[in-house]
């Protein structure tokens, strides 16, 4: 029994490690990877790298334009713009991973559940998401935070319902092709318990799906997150965040484009990197590529 368990350790740490390999010899993917964290840590350290407070204000410099004082320069009630795009990023962040897990967690459990009993049960509850499919995820993002209001749980609510139906699709789509494999009959056949064959011996081997599902969804979420802040629908200033500045900005855009231009570009990086990474994470995870 020791050797068997051993054994399957020793396959698990090597398929790691080929992963990792494969994943490492990906420069685009290791490039999205490096812009990713040096921009988060940046976003998470805002109290420490930001030279001003997200709401201090100098009227008397509003409008000004790059400079050593103000790296990004200021917006229109004279507040530094590199700092609020520090602090704004860690909303938006906070945001795109929180409803990127919401709907993760929700949307696995309804997939499993869908795609291991089939039947009625698969029926009914791919119907229900059906309906929600029939929407695009930023139209049912826009419906539900009006229904919610504005405010980041509000914000994170709805973009994380918004794409429940997602995961739940793919789950279940890798489900049912995984729980006709022998070794699910042979722990049907010791009348192992559904709960433990799903999440022992069907879940466990549908991982690479998701995994790269929730790299890609968070680029979607804070997307969405920032669409809904930019119609107002989410977060609302003078809290700083990437959609709000945005939405802020407009005004000036014809005078003083780079206050739109700063927020778009760190939207923009952020959404990239992870795009670039997540597709570098698709392919080191695909069993059907070789070294």
């Amino acid at each position: 029994m020791k050797e068997k368990v051993e054994k399957k350790r020793h396959f698990a740490n090597s398929n790691a490690v080929v992963v990792c390999k494969r994943l490492l010899r990906n420069k685009t993917a290791m490039i999205g990877l490096i812009v990713l964290i040096i921009m988060t840590v940046m976003c998470l350290a805002a109290p420490l790298i930001a030279p001003y407070g997200f709401d201090e204000q100098n009227v008397m410099e509003k409008f000004s334009g790059s400079s050593l004082n103000h790296l990004f320069g200021t917006d229109n009630l004279g507040r530094d713009i590199f700092s609020r795009i520090l602090y704004g990023g860690r909303l938006t962040l906070l945001v795109g991973f929180g409803a990127t897990g919401i709907a993760a967690v929700i949307g696995i459990i309804l997939g499993a559940v869908a795609g291991y009993y089939g039947n009625r049960i698969d029926n009914v509850i791919m119907r229900i998401l059906d309906i929600f499919m029939a929407v695009p995820n930023l139209v049912l993002a826009i419906a539900l935070a009006a229904v919610m209001g504005t405010g980041i749980k509000s914000c994170m609510l709805a973009v994380g319902i918004s794409a429940i139906p997602t995961f739940a699709r793919t789950i279940r789509g890798s489900i049912l092709t995984v729980k006709a494999q022998e070794y699910v009959e042979a722990a049907k056949s010791i009348d192992a318990g559904d709960l433990r064959i799903i999440f022992k011996h069907v879940f466990i081997n549908v991982l690479s799906p998701v995994i790269v599902q929730l790299t890609l969804q968070i680029a979607s979420a804070i997307t969405n997150a920032a669409a809904l802040s930019f119609l107002g629908l989410g977060i609302v200033p003078p809290t700083p965040e990437w959609g709000s500045m945005l939405s802020s900005a407009r005004t000036y855009i014809l005078k003083y484009p780079m206050l739109c231009v700063w927020p778009g570009i760190s939207i923009a990086l952020v959404v990239l990197s992870l795009n670039l990474f997540g597709d570098g994470l698709r392919d080191a995870l695909d069993p059907r590529l070789k070294d």
